[in-house]
């Protein structure tokens, strides 16, 4: 499907975006996310990116402490199935949020025993497409959907196109997408002389990134997930 051009670019933005890749490519490299990455990593390993997505809403500091921390075991399949078979799926609501509230995460206010992102994690964990038993499932239920990102949006609780996209660059299941965040966002608005926030739907999201992956990233020489690590990053 063709969209209809949402930006023009012009030899002066090329040359300033190019002088960025030129500066920051080499050091941030190892930040890169490793195309087919996910087919090595195990169920855990993918269910923490996909959580961490979540937790990272709004403010991503905070996701990456817990992520490091040993509090995150407690945010992992296994500990959360047996938390739940003994103590029901609300009190395992009540123990995710506790320890997003323990780590600062927003919209996970401590003076509450609830939040969005605890409960779109516990039912996500219960999500018959996501996780069957102890194993995750979820790629190899999204490579056999029309469009993996859309499946994603429709399966996953608390995910849309900008959570989706970065989950699966994120894992290097696509090096196709960019994560439209407020950082991006910012920068090529700044550059481009365009509004990035009218980005609001699937489709106006897919307009913008297709400009990005049919003219801007060839003429670079990288792929958009490499942009999106630069300008991430930088």
């Amino acid at each position: 499907m063709r969209f209809r051009r949402p930006f023009d670019i012009n030899s002066q933005q090329m040359d300033t975006l190019g002088g960025i890749v030129s500066k920051y490519y080499d050091s941030t490299k190892d930040k890169m996310p490793v195309y087919g990455a996910w087919r090595s990593m195990g169920g855990e390993e993918l269910w923490k990116h996909l959580a961490r997505i979540i937790v990272a809403m709004g403010r991503s500091a905070p996701s990456y402490r817990l992520m490091e921390s040993v509090d995150f075991g407690g945010l992992t399949i296994g500990p959360m199935k047996a938390f739940q078979s003994e103590n029901g799926t609300d009190a395992l609501v009540k123990r995710a949020h506790g320890i997003l509230a323990g780590y600062g995460v927003r919209y996970c206010s401590p003076k509450k025993v609830s939040s969005i992102k605890a409960r779109c994690i516990v039912e996500n964990l219960n999500e018959p497409s996501i996780v069957d038993g102890a194993e995750f499932i979820l790629l190899g239920n999204a490579a056999k959907a029309r469009d993996p990102r859309i499946f994603l949006m429709e399966t996953v609780h608390g995910y849309g196109m900008k959570s989706a996209s970065e989950f699966l660059t994120e894992v290097g299941y696509s090096q196709d997408y960019l994560a439209f965040d407020s950082r991006l966002k910012r920068a090529f608005s700044m550059l481009f002389g365009r509004d990035f926030n009218r980005i609001r739907t699937p489709w106006d999201y897919a307009g913008f990134e297709e400009v990005f992956g049919e003219e801007i990233c060839p003429e670079l020489g990288i792929k958009p997930c490499e942009l999106d690590a630069i300008i991430f990053w930088n």
